[in-house]
């Protein structure tokens, strides 16, 4: 397949996953694990795709949007890092050194057009005082599509004219850097998953948290059993531990 052919079927790729996700409510298919896999299967070698994208959604564990933060784009960085890194034969080391400052790039670029997102807003507001539902609907999927252009070209011009480019910076980078590189993203999924933790980890969650690191630490348990007993603990604890207790209901006969 054609360089050309591979950047658009990537910039494509880029927009309707955007878009499912957007409809469906945060389907959390752009993570990076999904657009790494995503990215290997349009270049040609979906098991380093996978690899990628792994090893980025460990760097992005913890880039999720809470309150008025808005995280990196992970999902621009990991297709376009995977992609390239494919293409020029580069080691996970280098997809990292692309993704982090393409992920800063990207949300920069992103916030250029956000502020057609308060007038499509406002529409959607005069279309719902009167009662005009196929408007509102009109704003909800528009509001997407009119995202497409942006994060077509995001994708195709990066990729269409930047893999010999990268393949010469490769070259040129000494060999002391990329050392320096493996041994920084061995670092950052701990900061990935502390950044995680600083943001779910309670009392009530933090015995399973040791009861995770010892099964894997000393019992040398897989990740996918530590996983799926993971959620058998949680499925149980759901079902059997109601939040709530059923509140009692009072009869007055007197009329």
């Amino acid at each position: 397949m054609s360089i050309l052919m591979q950047a658009i079927l990537l910039g494509v790729a880029k927009c309707l996953i955007s878009y499912i996700n957007a409809l469906g409510g945060t389907l959390y298919c752009h993570r990076p694990i999904i657009m790494g896999m995503v990215a290997g299967l349009i270049c040609g070698d979906l098991t380093k795709g996978i690899i990628l994208g792994g090893s980025l959604e460990l760097i992005f564990l913890g880039s999720v949007s809470i309150g008025a933060y808005i995280p990196p784009d992970s999902s621009t960085a990991s297709l376009l890092a995977t992609a390239l890194c494919i293409s020029t034969g580069a080691d996970v080391e280098v997809a990292i050194a692309l993704a982090v400052p393409v992920s800063v790039v990207s949300l920069g670029f992103n916030s250029l057009f956000s502020p057609i997102t308060p007038l499509l807003a406002r529409y959607a507001d005069h279309t719902t005082a009167k009662g005009n539902a196929k408007g509102v609907a009109l704003v909800h999927f528009g509001r997407s599509i009119l995202g497409w252009p942006r994060q077509f070209l995001v994708i195709f011009l990066p990729y269409y004219f930047g893999s010999e480019a990268l393949t010469a910076f490769i070259s040129w980078i000494p060999q002391q850097v990329i050392d320096g590189m493996s041994i920084a993203s061995s670092m950052l999924p701990a900061m990935g998953f502390a950044m995680l933790m600083q943001m779910i980890l309670t009392k009530k969650i933090l015995p399973y948290y040791f009861l995770g690191f010892v099964l894997s630490a000393y019992f040398k348990a897989p990740v996918l059993a530590v996983a799926i007993l993971g959620i058998i603990i949680a499925v149980t604890t759901i079902q059997f531990s109601p939040s709530q207790k059923p509140q009692e209901v009072t009869v007055n006969d007197d009329f």
